[in-house]
């Protein structure tokens, strides 16, 4: 499959299921099943590679040390996120178009509590595995180290600039894609150093935890 339909095609998906099927559900769906399902078909289906190969490929080994180094960014990410909250929800929330924003999409109610679960737990695993883990290794083939670390990263906020948008104002919502953009250049400078998708891993999911700390006190 060609690189830019695989860079592309998440945020296609997630447009599709939050701008045409106004759904939180029907966008985990649609973009979880991407993610999980293309790798594994891709490898070890139609390459035909091993399930140990195919590990090691994708960075999932890690040392201890590295494991540290992962949590210790971790940390370190959600403490900026909640600080940055604490001193600017008010700038960059408006409350209430948000709530009403997040009841469009069906993000209320008992569900929202599996969907952050889903959002800490779960995205973290196949985001990194995908865009660090898989397209790193599968367009690092053809493109030089840097180039795919920016063409990656570029991909990975495209589909985030598909939710933020219309989340935040103009142009808060064009600016909130920095942070976003540098997360996965930094993810994948780790991934490219290390040769490890763990410690992206776990420091990714540290920062998914910042914002559901966010959502739960200054919206929900």
């Amino acid at each position: 499959m060609n690189r830019y339909v695989l860079g592309l095609a998440p945020s296609v998906l997630v447009a599709l299921g939050l701008h045409v099927g106004h759904s939180v559900i029907l966008t985990f769906a649609l973009f979880y099943s991407w993610l999980g399902i293309i790798p594994s078909m891709d490898y070890l289906v139609c390459r035909k590679n091993s399930l140990a190969r195919t590990i090691g490929d994708w960075g999932l080994t890690a040392s201890a040390r590295q494991m540290i180094v992962g949590l210790s960014l971790g940390i370190s990410l959600l403490i900026t996120l909640l600080i940055g909250a604490n001193y600017l929800h008010d700038m960059l929330f408006d409350i209430e178009r948000l709530r009403s924003l997040l009841k469009k999409w069906d993000f209320s109610g008992d569900q929202s509590v599996l969907l952050l679960l889903i959002l800490v737990l779960l995205n973290p695993i196949l985001e990194e595995i995908y865009w660090r883990g898989y397209l790193y290794h599968r367009i690092g083939q053809k493109l030089g180290s840097a180039e795919n670390m920016l063409l990656a990263s570029f991909w990975f906020t495209s589909y985030h600039l598909v939710v933020i948008i219309p989340v935040f104002s103009w142009p808060l919502n064009v600016v909130a894609a920095i942070p976003i953009f540098a997360a996965g250049v930094l993810w994948g400078w780790i991934r490219h150093r290390t040769g490890s998708v763990l410690i992206p891993i776990i420091s990714h999911m540290f920062a998914d935890l910042g914002i559901v700390i966010t959502y739960m006190q200054y919206v929900q």
